[in-house]
């Protein structure tokens, strides 16, 4: 619940950033008021710790994005490493930046600094004991991920994967909200009409869904798998 307390307030401080107080203030309210966080406040599950240091993560990038410095590089490590060790789903994080730098020159331009590559290298290493840890008991988490995507003893079903597929979108809906997941749909249909910080938004967000629409289809998928997706989602409508 606590947790849930302070993300609109971080979706808010990211939202200012890019487009004043007044986006600001609307991505904050998205964030409190998704039916999604109402459900997810009540429940212990590692999507809250995730979702928290994700928006503090993207607030530092952002920040970087616009001069910041060692501090907001500082913050951008923790967010990353902390996230990681919340849940793997973090590393879609990692792919956003790099698909920030391909659509928005600014990115592209904080990509370039070494404090941030240092950030991101600080907070990789920030993993590295879960990963001896795991080497250590036979990859048993790494196992478990793996189960939880792939059910080996399910028959492939062209209906199952169609309805399976519809399922999750149709959750995504229930989950932001209809209209901040109508919001991404059209951002994704106006494409280069969009601005930097659409576009880098975009970034964080859409490629998220749809990672996990694709596995969906091709062997379900929980609604909250994509819920990565949902902070630059807020921040974008």
């Amino acid at each position: 619940v606590l947790i849930w307390a302070a993300i609109p307030l971080i979706v808010a401080a990211i939202g200012s950033t890019l487009g004043g107080r007044s986006v600001g203030l609307w991505a904050g309210l998205c964030a409190l008021l998704a039916p999604g966080v109402a459900f997810s406040a009540r429940i212990l599950s590692t999507d809250p710790p995730l979702l928290l240091f994700w928006a503090l993560g993207l607030l530092a990038f952002v920040r970087l994005r616009a001069g910041g410095g060692v501090g907001w590089a500082v913050l951008l490590a923790l967010g990353i490493g902390l996230g990681l060790l919340s849940k793997y789903a973090m590393l879609y994080f990692l792919g956003g930046m790099l698909l920030a730098a391909l659509v928005d020159p600014e990115s592209r331009r904080t990509l370039m600094r070494p404090l941030v590559w240092g950030a991101m290298a600080a907070g990789l290493a920030m993993l590295v004991p879960n990963l001896l840890w795991n080497l250590d008991n036979g990859l048993v988490t790494v196992r478990h991920t793996g189960e939880n995507i792939s059910d080996g003893s399910r028959v492939f079903s062209v209906a199952r994967s169609l309805a399976d597929g519809a399922e999750f979108a149709a959750a995504q809906f229930g989950l932001a909200g209809p209209v901040v997941f109508a919001a991404l749909i059209l951002a994704l249909a106006r494409g280069r009409r969009l601005d930097g910080p659409q576009r880098l938004m975009l970034a964080f967000s859409a490629p998220v869904f749809a990672a996990v629409t694709v596995v969906a289809f091709i062997n379900g998928a929980n609604a909250n798998w994509a819920a990565a997706g949902l902070i630059g989602a807020f921040v974008l409508a």
